[in-house]
């Protein structure tokens, strides 16, 4: 796989010549991605595929592979999540033509005739992030006990007015 893609794409022009774009971008040159992960070691691994459907819909199929150090919600430890991503998108120039696309497409909404791509692959591999990061609970450094596992939590028990109880007996033996 090469490790050239380009800074920008002109997506209609290459979704009508067909184009496959392959390439490697270092995770360390996404600056909002590098905020929600624990380090930025390592490269996203991208394809994108282009054309044109039978409906005259011009699409971008963009397939992400990668493996993300985040932070585990539960112990703090760093742990590894592997990325393996795809996602259609269907090039439209407004919000009513995002609205008349086929399903089988996310809409991206052309505002201008250039697509920085690094920006489209960081937007996706934040999409792709769990929403909360958990080691397996037996990888995981904090054990995790079969209760809370079964969504029943034990509480202690407490007594509200053990207290008051301690006083009041304290009280009567005074008198």
């Amino acid at each position: 796989m090469s490790n050239w893609l380009p800074e920008s794409v002109k997506p209609e022009r290459l979704a009508d010549t067909g184009g496959t774009l392959k390439g490697r971008v270092p995770l360390a040159e996404m600056a909002r991605l590098a905020t929600l992960v624990h380090e930025t070691d390592g490269v996203v691994e991208v394809v994108v595929r282009s054309g044109v459907d039978l409906n005259g819909t011009r699409f971008l199929d963009i397939h992400l592979r990668t493996t993300l150090t985040l932070v585990c919600q539960r112990c703090l430890d760093p742990m590894s999540v592997p990325v393996d991503t795809r996602v259609a998108l269907g090039l439209v120039n407004s919000v009513q033509e995002a609205e008349q696309l086929m399903e089988r497409y996310e809409p991206l909404v052309l505002e201008e005739d250039t697509l920085v791509l690094r920006d489209l692959i960081e937007d996706e591999l934040i999409l792709a992030l769990p929403i909360v990061a958990l080691h397996p609970a037996s990888d995981c450094a904090v054990r995790v006990d079969s209760a809370r596992n079964s969504g029943e939590v034990e509480l202690p028990k407490r007594r509200a007015f053990k207290g008051l109880a301690d006083l009041i007996k304290k009280h009567d033996g005074e008198d």
